[in-house]
């Protein structure tokens, strides 16, 4: 990639519901909170492929509507209360 800036990066994730720890391995399958977010994440998909088509530069709008809890903002600082947000 050489001394230039990295080229923009789009992901979609779920967070699982649970986090395994160091010695324990990844448990196979979804589980049912991430099973009942793919659909979320097919309609996201859905919504940002044509926005990005249509423009690479553009924001695609996004929504979180079943997210339980704020993202971590002391982890994120470019999260922080009136940062701007590019998701």
């Amino acid at each position: 990639l050489g001394g230039g800036p990295l080229p923009r990066v789009l992901v979609l994730a779920c967070e699982p519901e649970t986090v395994p720890r160091g010695d324990e391995d990844i448990m196979p399958g979804l589980s049912a909170p991430v099973r009942a977010a793919v659909e979320h994440a097919v309609t996201a998909l859905h919504t940002m492929v044509p926005v990005l088509l249509a423009d690479p530069a553009a924001t695609p709008p996004l929504r979180r509507p079943d997210e339980s809890a704020p993202p971590h903002t002391a982890a994120l600082p470019h999260l922080a209360a009136g940062a701007p947000q590019d998701r």
